[in-house]
């Protein structure tokens, strides 16, 4: 039966793992994706809709995740095909070292954890997750502060990120 309200109930395991009824919620059906962290393990999870489970193969051709905070102009922006609403966003990119690394936007709404200066230049465990797969990669947070102007797509020197 599915969940007819929009709350997602999120449960962190002790091992790192994570329950939750995401796939049960308007959030999967309305093709929302929703990003969360745990603080205990220090680890992120992203979980994507059903509807964009084919994504999932963009997302690991890269070999680890920029993750930028920051505020859209609200300017269409033709280059990346969307527009980036003027409001607080995170930007992931999938890092390939190539020409065009797939890249996506989350508002903040859509985050279950309130970003700060305590992310910043941090790498962290970042958990993908499908209905049926999980993907684990490294993401390093470049700014938890919300200073940069989307879109940002800036290479960094994960040399000079401290890993949690």
């Amino acid at each position: 039966m599915k969940n007819l309200d929009e709350f997602i109930v999120m449960e962190f395991q002790k091992d790192g793992s994570l329950k939750h009824n995401y796939y049960d919620s308007k959030w999967n059906d309305n093709g929302g994706l929703y990003l969360t962290y745990d603080g205990a393990s220090h680890t992120f999870h992203l979980l994507i809709p059903e509807m964009m489970t084919s994504v999932l193969k963009e997302m690991q051709t890269g070999e680890y995740i920029v993750m930028t905070t920051g505020y859209g102009t609200g300017k269409s922006n033709r280059k990346f095909g969307t527009d980036i609403p003027s409001s607080e966003m995170v930007e992931l990119l999938f890092e390939d070292n190539g020409n065009s690394p797939y890249m996506t936007y989350i508002g903040i709404d859509q985050c279950v954890w309130k970003f700060n200066d305590e992310f910043t230049k941090k790498g962290f465990k970042f958990v993908i997750h499908t209905k049926t797969q999980k993907h684990s990669m490294t993401c390093y947070v470049r700014s938890g502060g919300f200073r940069y102007e989307l879109p940002c797509l800036k290479e960094i020197d994960v040399t000079k990120y401290e890993m949690v």
